[in-house]
């Protein structure tokens, strides 16, 4: 089975194998997008820098699962900023089913 398979007409994304994926996939710039809307945009390069080097993430473009790690680590924050983090979280979720229906459809 690939990430995302085809099941009696229904797709289903597996999300451990996806976390598992080394490639670069999204940029830091990528996530201060989907959190600046709500905390502006220089405070969302600090969270999100901050959270980067908690979770020891180097460099501006990101795999998976470090773009992940760094949005649950900000949806531990209370307030706002944890649940626009969890919202974001949902966010890239979409955006990587989206991206694999893409090359699912495309490639068949």
């Amino acid at each position: 089975m690939t990430t995302c398979d085809r099941y009696e007409g229904r797709y289903f994304f597996d999300f451990a194998r996806a976390m598992t994926a080394s490639e670069a996939w999204c940029t830091r710039d990528d996530l201060v997008a989907l959190l600046g809307q709500t905390v502006g945009a220089r405070a969302a390069r600090g969270l999100i820098d901050a959270a980067a080097a908690r979770c020891g993430v180097v460099g501006a473009r990101l795999a998976y699962p470090q773009a992940e790690a760094i949005l649950v680590d900000l949806s531990r924050s209370p307030g706002l900023v944890g649940i626009t983090a969890q919202l974001a979280k949902s966010r890239l979720r979409m955006e990587a089913v989206r991206r694999r229906l893409g090359a699912v459809v495309s490639g068949s």
